[in-house]
This record gives C-alpha cells, structure tokens and sequence, in this order.
C-alpha cells in the first residue's frame, strides 16, 4: 500500500521534468503532491496497524513536510514563467 501509494511522487516529478513546456511541468508537479497526501495516509494507517513504528513515522513524515516544502518551492517561480 505505501509503495503503491509513494511511487507515483517520483513518477510525476520525473515525467513533468521531461515535458518541453513549462505549463506541462507545472502541471505534472500539482499532480505530485496529491501522491504525497496518499503516502502520507498510508504512513498513519501503517502506524495505527503497527508495520511502522512511531519513530519511524516520525522520520517519514518529516521527510513529506520536507517534500511539500520543496515542491511549493519549485512550483512558486515555475508560475511566473508560464
């Protein structure tokens, strides 16, 4: 469930970045974080069925904050570009 859900983060990141337009690459970069959110729901369904520990939640949800942070980061100048 988590790989399905973390794998399409990358995925769309990847594809957006070989896109010719800009428009298209920030597209593919608004699709990315919806994946993240997914991931983020399984982490916590991952800790209430305890295949994760809360140490280890911790560590990947700090990892997600510090993707969304990135992400709106990169989206932010791509906007002005389009």
């Amino acid at each position: 469930m988590f790989v399905n859900a973390a794998d399409p983060i990358a995925l769309d990141i990847s594809d957006g970045y070989g896109r010719f337009h800009y428009e298209e690459n920030k597209n593919f970069c608004y699709y990315s974080p919806g994946s993240a959110k997914e991931t983020l729901t399984a982490t916590v369904i991952a800790m209430k069925i305890n295949p994760i520990t809360q140490p280890e939640f911790a560590a990947l949800n700090e990892k997600l904050d510090r993707y969304f942070r990135l992400m709106n980061g990169y989206i932010g100048p791509i906007k002005y570009i389009c």
